[in-house]
């Protein structure tokens, strides 16, 4: 019975001897295992601490920034324009007839009084020979009749003679008129935007055929509130941004114009900004808007 008992109580002796070599003791955890900077195995873990103090910083940032912005925004207004050039002519026929040669495309830079085209001149050549030649029939006439006055010819006869010496002057002055006019020529110098004659063709009078532009000086009107108008005087210098998307640009220029009454539609001041722009760098009819300050 004894020898039994011996049995039993040995294994069970050296397993509770064994129980802390185990590590049984689960309680008993290491302040290493429990550090809040740590993972399971002893590792360093990364804390929040930092990142929610940055965000709040860059928050606080974006809301100190973002009235700013808005202030600034706020502080200007655009108005849409578009750009126009003062100096574009119409250029038109003086007379009738058909095209002989046509001079100038579009695109090419002209001086002015420069020949854009030319008209067949033969009938007004014709015509301007008969009328010198009667002009020079009537001066003779009255030269002869001058020479009697007072004899066999009455100063009434004299007078008649020398007005229709005067009429026969002034149908040969027109006649070179109508034969100079043949010749198409620029009245101002600039660049050809539209050219709608062709060799060969038949103008009539008064028919339009060239346009010519000069874009050394843009202008760009719009309309604004009175209270902006009147803030404004002549010569000031005034934004222009011109363009759309990645081809916008910023010019600079003056208020030129500024009526003195308001729109009867929209109650606002017409006022015209002056651009110079002795480079081309821009083009009459681009979109653009005036950056006016708010006050």
């Amino acid at each position: 019975m004894k020898q039994r008992l011996r049995v039993l109580l040995v294994p069970s002796l050296l397993c509770w001897l064994a129980l802390p070599a185990c590590g049984g003791g689960g309680s008993d955890r290491s302040p290493e295992t429990a550090s809040p900077t740590t993972g399971e195995r002893g590792t360093p873990q990364a804390t929040e601490t930092g990142s929610s103090d940055a965000a709040p910083n860059q928050a606080d940032r974006d809301r100190r920034s973002t009235p700013s912005r808005e202030r600034a925004a706020s502080a200007q207004s655009a108005f849409p324009t578009v750009l126009t050039a003062p100096r574009q002519v119409t250029v038109r026929a003086r007379v009738e007839g058909q095209v002989v040669r046509v001079r100038r495309e579009e695109g090419a830079r002209v001086r002015a009084d420069e020949v854009l085209v030319v008209l067949d001149a033969r009938p007004y050549q014709f015509a301007l020979d008969r009328a010198a030649a009667e002009a020079k029939l009537m001066l003779l006439t009255y030269n002869s009749k001058a020479r009697l006055r007072g004899e066999a010819i009455s100063e009434n006869e004299v007078e008649i003679a020398e007005a229709e010496y005067r009429k026969a002057q002034a149908d040969s002055a027109l006649r070179q008129l109508d034969l100079d006019n043949t010749s198409i020529r620029a009245p101002i110098s600039g660049y050809v935007s539209e050219r709608r004659v062709r060799d060969g063709q038949w103008v009539a009078r008064q028919e339009h055929v060239y346009t010519i532009v000069d874009p050394a000086e843009l202008w760009a009107v719009a309309l604004v509130p009175t209270e902006l108008a009147a803030a404004m005087e002549l010569g000031d210098p005034v934004e222009v941004s011109v363009g759309r998307g990645e081809q916008q640009q910023v010019a600079v220029g003056s208020l030129h114009l500024r009526s003195p009454v308001a729109d009867p539609g929209s109650g606002r001041i017409r006022i015209t900004v002056r651009i110079d722009n002795p480079d081309r760098r821009l083009t009459p009819g681009m979109p653009a808007s005036l950056i006016i300050p708010a006050g």
